[in-house]
Formats: structure tokens, C-alpha cells, sequence
């Protein structure tokens, strides 16, 4: 049985959001912490891109990215 933490009621995204990485770590047999370092790199590359696209960062800003060529 899982315990409810207080911060369930005040945010529900953050319920949500920690579903959403059980599923993920169910799905590729992980564990939790592996499954927020995947999305955290992935987001910063993300972020990277979008920035590049927009002209505020430079393509080697973009290489020196852990897991970007």
C-alpha cells in the first residue's frame, strides 16, 4: 500500500508527474531514479534545441550536452 503524502492534496501534477515515472520505470524494468535522470538529460537537450532554434545558443553549446552529437 502506498502512503499519501501531504503535498498530494496542495499539488496534483506532482501525483501525476510521479505516476507517470512509476509507469516508466514498469515499462523499461528500471528503477526511479534512472527514469528522472533519463527525462532531466532529455529535457535539457530539449531545452538546448529550442534555444538554438530561437538564435540563443550556438551549436557547440549544443555538443557539449551530455548524450548530444
Amino acid at each position: 500500500m502506498e502512503a499519501k503524502h501531504e503535498q498530494d492534496d496542495e499539488h496534483p501534477y506532482d501525483r501525476d508527474n510521479y505516476e507517470f515515472l512509476h509507469e516508466i520505470t514498469k515499462e523499461e524494468r528500471s528503477d526511479l531514479s534512472k527514469a528522472v535522470r533519463d527525462l532531466v538529460t532529455r529535457g535539457r537537450i530539449l531545452l538546448a534545441v529550442e534555444r538554438y532554434k530561437k538564435g540563443e545558443a550556438s551549436s557547440a553549446g549544443l555538443r557539449s550536452l551530455p548524450g548530444f552529437l
